[in-house]
């Protein structure tokens, strides 16, 4: 718990502009550690920083398929619906193409129907 309480401190405490360079310095060596960053944000409640970075992400790599499932949940809480199934139907094409579908969480399927 201590270490979620800090975790969540710390990643409130980031600023627009260290995001938007974190969004700059997007490289295939970091978007994983950068995705799990804006996946956590999400998590502890800073919504609004998550789409800022998960936007970048998909951006440079439209095919990182975890990156679409995480931008769509986003999307999904902020009340974006219709911007949330347009992720999630990426997320399912890419998981369909990799044949992880049985690995696609159930809310994925209830959310695109």
């Amino acid at each position: 718990l201590a270490d979620t309480q800090q975790r969540t401190k710390m990643l409130g405490e980031l600023d627009y502009y260290t995001l938007l360079e974190f969004a700059n310095s997007l490289e295939k060596e970091n978007v994983q550690q950068l995705n799990d960053v804006g996946y956590y944000l999400w998590k502890d409640g800073f919504g609004d920083k998550a789409l800022l970075l998960m936007s970048a992400i998909v951006a440079k790599f439209p095919n990182r398929t975890v990156a679409n499932l995480n931008i769509a949940d986003v999307l999904w809480d902020m009340e974006r619906v219709d911007e949330a199934k347009g992720y999630y139907r990426k997320y399912l094409e890419r998981m369909t193409i990799e044949k992880k579908q049985a690995r696609i969480p159930r809310r994925v399927f209830e959310r695109t129907e």
